[in-house]
């Protein structure tokens, strides 16, 4: 393991140390929201139950306070006081705690922001197995935040989530195993984590298939393919496949020539923000072409592309 974590136990000693202790300004009753008429039971009570449990070193009553505390719904949300309960309970060896602590850290959420600390948190979860804190500890690794960059260790911690079933680390090492990033390029075995990770609908794996079949890597080229694994991730709201599956339909390609239904994806990918959708919808709407003839949408929608540095709107706006 890293020396970087040979200091492990004294970081997490230090760091809880820095978030104090309980006062009595802690005290639950201050951060008590009005309870609603037909709430059931007395919420006061169970609160300042919770607290006393919490107080006396239960774990559990510890990270439930926290949370309570991080999102709200029978107290005021009070990031300060989620971290100090959140971290005594990390502490203590919640897994989770220790996960969504990490989380904290690496966001500056109720605490200073520190990447370090967090690599610290996201180790200590990882190490009982929580597959969402390896696949972090994985992300720092690659990255070199809070850690020193190594993409050996990286790779560990990726495998190590993806073969625990974690989605996110499933589609990265299709991702790195496409491009070859810190392992040797394999598309078909990066194939196999995308369509591991697609099965339990993950969008940016769906998303990925589509590329793969798009471009022909690891499979033979399938534009009918491509464009059904794009409309699975767009209709989940991906905005890059929203943006191809209107390509598709614009083009007729994988799918019969629709420019209403390019129009559909263009518009949904262009509402949130993606400049080609933005340029091409607003040609439609020059050209008549899916939806009505209207140069004032076509040039609103161009102009927005344009603002965002889309190249092709900034020349036909330079031209016009």
């Amino acid at each position: 393991m890293s020396n970087l974590f040979r200091g492990l136990a004294t970081g997490i000693r230090r760091s809880i140390t820095a978030l104090g202790g309980t006062t009595s300004d802690d005290d639950v009753t201050q951060d008590l929201l009005p309870e609603k008429p037909d709430s059931i039971g007395g919420m006061r009570e169970f609160f300042i139950d919770l607290q006393s449990k919490a107080r006396a070193g239960d774990t559990q009553s510890m990270f439930f306070l926290a949370m309570d505390y991080r999102q709200g719904g029978g107290l005021r949300t009070d990031p300060v006081k989620a971290a100090k309960w959140m971290g005594k309970a990390a502490q203590q060896g919640d897994a989770v705690a220790q996960m969504i602590f990490a989380y904290m850290y690496w966001a500056g959420e109720g605490v200073p922001l520190n990447y370090t600390e967090a690599a610290r948190w996201y180790h200590a979860s990882a190490l009982q197995g929580n597959s969402t804190a390896a696949h972090e500890l994985a992300m720092l690794y690659y990255a070199g935040k809070g850690i020193q960059q190594d993409f050996t260790q990286a790779e560990y911690w990726n495998v190590k989530a993806a073969l625990a079933g974690n989605v996110a680390a499933q589609n990265n090492l299709g991702v790195r195993l496409m491009r070859g990033e810190g392992m040797e390029k394999n598309a078909k075995a990066a194939m196999w984590w995308f369509e591991k990770a697609a099965k339990e609908g993950d969008a940016e794996a769906l998303y990925n298939l589509g590329i793969c079949y798009d471009k022909g890597h690891g499979v033979p080229k399938d534009e009918e393919q491509a464009a059904a694994w794009y409309r699975k991730a767009a209709e989940m709201g991906h905005i890059s496949a929203q943006w191809n599956l209107g390509f598709s339909y614009a083009h007729g390609q994988g799918v019969d020539q629709d420019y209403e239904q390019a129009a559909v994806w263009f518009r949904k990918a262009a509402a949130q923000g993606h400049s080609d959708a933005q340029f091409n919808l607003g040609v439609l709407y020059h050209n008549g072409w899916g939806v009505p003839q209207n140069d004032v949408e076509a040039m609103a929608w161009i102009r927005k592309a344009a603002a965002q540095g889309n190249a092709d709107a900034k020349k036909l706006l330079n031209q016009s």
